[in-house]
């Protein structure tokens, strides 16, 4: 052995580097190098052999590493890309039906996903939403504990005061105030009573001047609609904005900011001005019986909630001991994010959130969708592995492994998922998005609430269409035997338990989403033609603001001949009632109190069923008569209930006549009720019953006439056929919006089954073929093609049915408080029926046809 040896990690060092083919030559040569100079001087040879070392290190010397693993898996994902994208484009009406039905779904998916994120997230550009919270009343009532905005006027300044953990707190109370334009327009705007503090708890985005400066008590913030509303092009700030509040006091105000509103903030702000306002007239009040409509505190940072806890036991005991009419069992703290679902538990909420069921029920309906778009693709996609058996029988004869061909169709899957998540965000930032905008209210932009939360949106759903729709085909060819394929002994195509369980599902679920649709539909319809108990058509309603208003309207409107009857009232109907407690037969009961003119059953035309209107020549109408609804009567336990008597506040009221119950608001139409009549200075509306052509004219000669006698006042007339307008303009985007949900979920399952019976067909177009060459008619092919799939629509509309009954009675129950009976869901149910199995008619009928044209002799000469 050689004593003389160079260092080893130059050696290596030159084995790594240098290319294969010349790394014996070279390292040859340094050796033979290194040998003579070892032994003249050692230490000389071993420099001068990392040096020649070093001195190789050249570019055309340098080794071309191999493929790693991730290059060779990178060219490899490369190649079934490629195939994949071939495949798609061979098989055009397959890939088309795929991604159609997966696109449609995806694209209502996400536009639910960000109307969802937008409704849950109303408080996401509150920079200090984690530490912000409500604080309301818990309140023991008659009809239970109720859980109310409203809190003491002193609640939220004693803990800024007391309590170290509270860093900031503001009360919100809202205010109507009539304002006038430079034009000379008078409108109703609200108004909100803050404190000093109200800038740190609500991140409002400053466009001009100093948010701040709302401390002073005549300055007032405005939002950017009401500043181009109230001054047009003039710069606002420093401009002066009159205000006249519902107590007749008036009041200027120096603009000091102009601030943006959010789009999706569940508190809208339009004047913001000191709560120090809310303190004038209330002097004489205790202090503790002062109430605000919200308190919201700001906490330290990493302080807890429960901290408050002992304070606001203290204080509710205040509270309770100066209130004893208004006992508080618990003061809870309500975090800020919360109030973006759960306002609608709390009595005179300042924060008006989304109805938590909508948002579920929207949840729902897109994952059924997605769901049945996955199951249609699965289906669709082991329908047509027929064009490809014998591709994927010689790439197993070749070499080709389970996990590749796994791996090809997944690939090949990804593909069109990521082409029908294009065309879906597509499909709802040109389509769905927009008409969404156009149906309702809510300002919904194209964009969630973060991009953190976009990304795991969009993630999350790729993830589970991929997975979802491509898993099981993917094994599923990956199972087949290629000697069976080429010997053509596999019998491919035939459904299996799981293909034939996805189909049911699918179908199940399409009846579902349908008869649920169709019933809430016939409920909406049903809520929309509801007989209201009285005629509203062409009737008129102003709202009065004084006596000598009333007096002048009245006189205008006597002078009409076309108007045919006129009334005053305090209450109105479908507009405002008073719960009152009455004493019948010696037993409280709860029913509605109405205030009402002489003349206003009739101008109404409520419909009367025993008894008489009240009579303007009879004394006693004006102080002790009473008309009662027949639900009134019914709770009473009367028989027949004239001149039987109710007491209210110690007096006694006889009832002349009975009414049918009439809707008094969205929901209900039979509630106990009553009328008695009110003395003429307390009237605020007079109403009048015109003839049909005059009512817009009527509308405009009252606009007019409001304006002589009260030009700082808004106007307040309207149609009584309008005082129910939002509740109906919601169910008629409810019912459009499921119409196209039924449409949707329809046409995916079309789609599914023209893939499933086009595979039926392609399988067995030999045997057809033969079958129409030893005589069989049209009809007895079609029972053929029909029969794999009747216990398939069998069992799907045996559960369907059902439970889409079930389904959409719960979410009727719990929305509308109204259960649907069997009888009213026959009509539904009976439709949907009919929809689907036409659907799956004209759907055979179009492979019918195909069955129809081919040429036996043709089809049989295919290998």
């Amino acid at each position: 052995m050689n004593k003389h040896t160079p260092p080893k990690w130059a050696d290596k060092f030159l084995s790594w580097y240098c290319r294969p083919d010349l790394l014996e030559e070279i390292q040859g040569d340094v050796y033979e190098l290194f040998e003579r100079t070892a032994k003249e001087n050692q230490r000389r040879a071993k420099w001068l052999f990392v040096w020649n070392v070093l001195r190789f290190f050249r570019w055309k010397n340098i080794r071309l590493s191999k493929p790693t693993f991730v290059n060779s898996y990178f060219i490899l994902l490369t190649n079934y890309m490629r195939v994949g994208i071939r495949s798609a484009n061979r098989h055009r009406l397959n890939s088309t039906i795929n991604v159609i039905g997966l696109s449609i779904a995806i694209g209502v998916s996400v536009t639910a996903g960000m109307f969802i994120d937008n409704q849950l997230n109303s408080y996401a550009f509150q920079k200090n939403a984690d530490r912000v919270f409500e604080i309301t009343s818990l309140v023991k009532t008659e009809d239970g504990v109720q859980e109310w905005g409203d809190t003491p006027l002193m609640l939220g300044p004693e803990l800024r005061e007391s309590s170290a953990g509270v860093v900031g707190m503001t009360r919100i109370n809202t205010q109507s105030a009539s304002a006038r334009t430079k034009d000379g327009d008078a409108f109703y705007e609200q108004v909100s009573l803050v404190d000093p503090d109200f800038h740190k708890l609500f991140s409002l985005t400053s466009l001009q001047g100093d948010i701040t400066l709302i401390r002073s008590k005549n300055t007032i913030v405005i939002n950017q609609e009401q500043a181009i509303k109230y001054f047009g092009d003039q710069n606002p700030i420093g401009q002066v904005l009159s205000l006249k509040f519902n107590s007749g006091t008036k009041n200027d105000f120096t603009v000091v900011a102009v601030v943006e509103e959010p789009i999706n903030s569940a508190i809208y702000f339009g004047f913001i001005i000191s709560i120090k306002h809310l303190e004038i007239g209330l002097e004489e009040i205790p202090a503790w019986q002062k109430n605000t409509g919200a308190t919201f505190v700001l906490l330290q940072t990493g302080y807890p909630a429960s901290g408050l806890q002992p304070a606001l036991i203290k204080y509710k005991e205040l509270q309770n001991r100066s209130s004893p009419n208004w006992k508080v069992e618990e003061f809870l703290l309500r975090p800020l994010p919360e109030l973006a679902t759960n306002s609608k538990q709390i009595i005179n909420s300042v924060s008006h959130g989304a109805n938590q069921n909508v948002l579920i029920a929207l949840g729902i309906v897109s994952i059924l969708l997605l769901l049945t778009s996955c199951f249609n693709y699965i289906n669709v996609a082991v329908a047509t592995i027929t064009i490809r058996v014998r591709e994927i029988a010689v790439r197993k004869v070749i070499g080709g492994s389970k996990k590749e061909i796994v791996q090809q169709f997944l690939t090949e899957n990804v593909i069109i998922c990521l082409m029908a998540t294009g065309v879906g965000v597509l499909l709802a930032y040109i389509l769905f998005l927009p008409a969404l905008r156009n149906l309702t209210p809510i300002e919904v932009p194209f964009q969630f609430s973060s991009w953190q939360i976009g990304v795991m949106y969009f993630v999350s759903l790729i993830f589970f269409v991929c997975l979802l729709s491509g898993l099981y085909p993917a094994f599923y060819v990956a199972s087949f035997a290629p000697a069976q394929i080429l010997k053509g002994k596999q019998k491919f195509g035939h459904q299996s338990g799981f293909s034939k369980s996805l189909l049911t599902l699918q179908f199940m679920l399409t009846i579902i989403m349908v008869v649920a649709s169709l019933m809430f539909i016939q409920n909406a319809i049903s809520l929309k033609n509801r007989d209201w108990g009285y005629s509203y058509q062409h009737v008129v309603t102003i709202f009065t603001n004084s006596e000598p208003q009333y007096a002048y309207l009245n006189t205008t409107l006597q002078a009409n001949t076309k108007v045919k009857s006129i009334a005053g009232t305090v209450d109105h109907v479908g507009m405002d009632y008073n719960w009152k407690t009455i004493s019948v037969r010696g037993t409280n009961v709860e029913a509605m109190h109405y205030r009402i003119g002489f003349n206003y059953l009739e101008t109404l035309n409520l419909k009367l069923l025993a008894g008489r209107y009240f009579n303007s020549n009879l004394q006693s109408d004006k102080i002790e008569s009473a008309v009662i609804t027949q639900s009134l009567a019914d709770l009473a336990g009367w028989d027949n209930g004239l001149n039987q008597t109710l007491v209210l506040d110690s007096n006694k009221y006889f009832v002349v006549g009975i009414v049918q119950d009439f809707l008094y608001d969205a929901w209900t139409t039979s509630a106990p009720a009553f009328f008695t009549i009110s003395s003429e200075e307390k009237y605020n509306y007079i109403t009048a019953s015109v003839a049909p052509e005059l009512v817009n004219e009527a509308l405009l000669e009252a606009k007019s006439n409001c304006h002589k006698i009260a030009p700082d006042d808004p106007f307040e007339g309207f149609r009584q056929e309008d005082v129910f307008r939002g509740f109906l303009d919601d169910l008629q985007i409810n019912i459009q919006l499921l119409i196209f949900v039924s449409i949707v979920a329809i046409l995916i399952s079309c789609l599914g089954l023209y893939g499933l019976v086009a595979f039926s067909i392609t399988r067995r177009l030999k045997e057809f073929s033969i079958r129409k060459i030893f005589g069989a008619n049209l009809l007895h092919i079609a029972n053929l093609m029909s029969k794999d799939y009747v216990w398939v629509f069998s069992v799907a509309f045996l559960i369907g049915l059902p439970v889409g009954n079930w389904l959409i009675n719960s979410f009727i129950e719990e929305l509308y408080h109204v259960t649907q009976s069997i009888s009213t869901a026959i009509v539904p149910s009976l439709c949907a029926s009919i929809i689907l199995l036409i659907m799956f008619m004209i759907t055979l009928g179009l492979q019918l046809n195909r069955v129809t044209k081919e040429n036996p002799s043709e089809t049989l000469k295919i290998e």
